[in-house]
């Protein structure tokens, strides 16, 4: 029991100290603040501490992929209207750049925010389109990288960037389109799979538990 509880320890110790040096580089300000939080509980030496500290050591890494996920479909989601409304300014005689910066002002999305630090950083003598895809790998929006590397082209092409908008408004509302479509198509299977593991366990108990009970007492 000793050597078990020492190998628990040593191997409790060793998780800490590299879930410690990961989340150090990791952008959740309380990443440290669990270790910090957890290293008292592995004076226990026990399975128990162990398995918690496994879990909050995978538990950043998972929140932060839930993060990043949610600002991709919220920077996906916005992405139509601003682009319209960036459109129209183009149309009234902005130009790209203030059509862009004028559309996500009020915004809080997260393609509006890179927008907007784009703005800052051409404002300090980058051109805004490479600002706007520096910003977007940065913030990881593959909405503002595409559509910053769309517009590049057509600009450097000549292609009317009004247009443009227009079109990639146009694409996102497709792509949205074809996503619900797909979730709707997978909605049955899902049903299937929830009835599945919690309807029918207890169903079958219900309806086998007194014939087996039956049974047991002819015996």
């Amino acid at each position: 029991m000793k050597a078990a509880a020492v190998i628990v320890a040593g191997l409790a110790f060793f998780l800490a100290l590299k879930g410690l040096q990961k989340l150090r580089r990791s952008p959740w300000p309380g990443a440290t603040l669990w270790i910090l939080a957890l290293l008292p509980a592995l004076a226990g030496h026990g399975v128990p501490s162990a398995l918690a500290l496994i879990l909050f050591l995978w538990m950043p890494g998972y929140l932060r992929r839930s993060r990043a996920k949610a600002r991709q479909k919220a920077a996906f989601r916005a992405a139509p209207a601003l682009l319209d409304l960036a459109a129209a300014l183009m149309a009234s005689g902005s130009s790209m750049q203030e059509g862009l910066i004028h559309a996500a002002a009020e915004e809080t999305d997260p393609l509006s925010q890179a927008i907007q630090q784009a703005h800052l950083r051409s404002r300090m003598g980058e051109p805004f389109l490479r600002a706007l895809q520096k910003v977007s790998e940065e913030e990881g929006i593959w909405v503002g990288q595409f559509l910053a590397r769309t517009l590049h082209i057509h600009e450097s092409l000549g292609v009317p960037l009004s247009r443009t908008l227009r079109e990639e408004a146009h694409r996102h509302r497709e792509l949205a389109r074809l996503e619900f479509m797909q979730a709707m198509e997978s909605l049955p299977m899902k049903l299937t799979l929830v009835t599945l593991v919690f309807f029918l366990p207890p169903l079958l108990a219900v309806i086998l538990v007194p014939q087996f009970l039956q049974f047991l007492a002819l015996w």
